[in-house]
């Protein structure tokens, strides 16, 4: 039986590990943009409003960047747990610097939003919640929709689990086969499961991903107070989800 997760650890992003990252995440992740795009295109509110958002782990900032795309007016605190990120990201959005505050913060840690006072119209996420620790999921949902304005948003993607095992085994089979396909893709290199066993699996061991299945991200947003959810998309191991308070 696996042991509950400690959660994601920040320190791993080395600077090496952050510049490759776009990199990595176009070889492990399908449909990455698809997943972006259709979080901003959920988001609720007209675009000329002057929105309030929350971005939990900002990474290099592809997200953040179309959230001010379509909402220009917005002001934007982000938040990440590397601070190489965090600078990297900085760079990339310095067109945008008036408008975003990016603050390093592990929100595996309970106080992870102490001296935010801000009240937001929309909190969002991707691809990050799946490192939130076991012990730590719950109260992480109820801490967000206490940061919600009345009527805010909450937009997810992240890594899942099949709520079946079997169903689960089949997602890893088909999944490493798309890695196998992808490394000698983009990487012209030749793969065997024992060589993502290698490269993969100890480092998503060291990470703390520590994916929950859809059924309870439903549960745990709903346990939180949000009087609408939903569970908007889904690809394989990958899905979006969003509540309204």
């Amino acid at each position: 039986m696996r042991k509950p997760s400690l959660g994601g650890n920040p320190k791993v992003w080395s600077n090496e590990e952050v510049t490759q990252y776009d990199m990595m995440q176009s070889i492990v992740i399908p449909k990455k943009d698809e997943m972006l795009d259709v979080i901003t295109s959920m988001i609720p509110f007209d675009e000329n409003k002057a929105l309030k958002v929350m971005e939990i782990g900002v990474g290099l900032g592809a997200l953040t960047e179309r959230i001010f795309n379509r909402f220009p007016e917005s002001d934007f605190l982000g938040i990440d747990g590397s601070a190489q990120m965090i600078a990297n990201a900085q760079e990339r959005l310095k067109k945008f610097s008036g408008k975003i505050k990016i603050l390093e913060r592990n929100f595996n840690k309970p106080l992870w939003l102490n001296g935010v006072n801000d009240k937001f119209d929309l909190v969002c996420s991707s691809l990050t919640l799946h490192y939130l620790s076991t012990r730590r999921r719950r109260e992480f949902f109820k801490e967000i929709f206490k940061v919600l304005k009345k009527k805010g948003t909450f937009i997810y993607s992240c890594a899942v689990k099949a709520n079946s095992p079997s169903i689960q085994k089949i997602f890893v089979k088909i999944h490493r086969k798309y890695l196998r396909d992808q490394i000698l893709k983009v990487m012209g290199k030749k793969f065997t499961d024992e060589d993502l066993d290698r490269v993969f699996k100890k480092r998503r061991d060291k990470m703390g991903i520590n994916p929950a299945t859809t059924v309870d991200h439903l549960d745990l947003l709903k346990k939180a107070g949000f009087s609408k959810v939903e569970f908007i998309w889904k690809h394989r191991h990958y899905a979006i989800f969003m509540g309204v308070k």
